[in-house]
């Protein structure tokens, strides 16, 4: 609950599920790197909050890095 409150406080407008995985990223994606999490991380993608505090976000946060 206590990171669904931070996102609504520091992102305005819309929380969209695009800009709720940035900001457990720390990062904005590209077009590109957001296609690809869709693809490969469907579950994370779909409901990004519910991986909030978990090893899942390190290991998405890899595989963006990763990604040109």
């Amino acid at each position: 609950m206590v990171t669904i409150v931070k996102i609504s406080d520091s992102v305005s407008g819309v929380v969209t599920r695009r800009k709720a995985t940035e900001y457990l990223l720390g990062t904005p994606l590209t077009t590109y790197q957001w296609m690809c999490v869709q693809q490969d991380w469907k579950a994370f993608a779909d409901n990004p909050l519910k991986y909030a505090d978990t090893a899942v976000v390190d290991m998405v946060k890899d595989y963006v890095s990763n990604i040109l």
